[in-house]
């Protein structure tokens, strides 16, 4: 079974690197197309000329990442502790030894 330590640190990890990973989406897609993040910044600005469309594009990446990897990784989680529900209920058990660690 998963302990509590384990899945808490797994969700922090999965985001960490999801904003990570979508931060570094939204630098490319902003070096890359500039219009695209200039067209998303219109509607909220009067003047679209006086902002930098890459810190626009991290930004938005990093807490688009941040946000869907906890959502993913809070749903994983949440299914493997029903699993562990369930298989607890029935009497198994999920228990992984390592080989040569055997107590007592």
């Amino acid at each position: 079974m998963i302990r509590l330590t384990q899945a808490i640190g797994a969700v922090m990890a999965a985001t960490v690197v999801s904003g990570v990973v979508g931060g570094a989406v939204g630098a490319a897609i902003a070096r890359l197309a500039p219009n695209f993040v200039i067209l998303l910044v219109v509607p909220l600005t009067k003047d679209p000329n006086h902002y930098d469309p890459v810190e626009f594009g991290i930004g938005l990446g990093s807490i688009s990442g941040l946000l869907l990897g906890l959502g993913t990784s809070l749903v994983l989680m949440i299914a493997i502790l029903i699993r562990d529900g369930f298989v607890a209920r029935a009497g198994a058990s999920v228990e992984l030894k390592p080989p040569g660690f055997d107590v007592v």
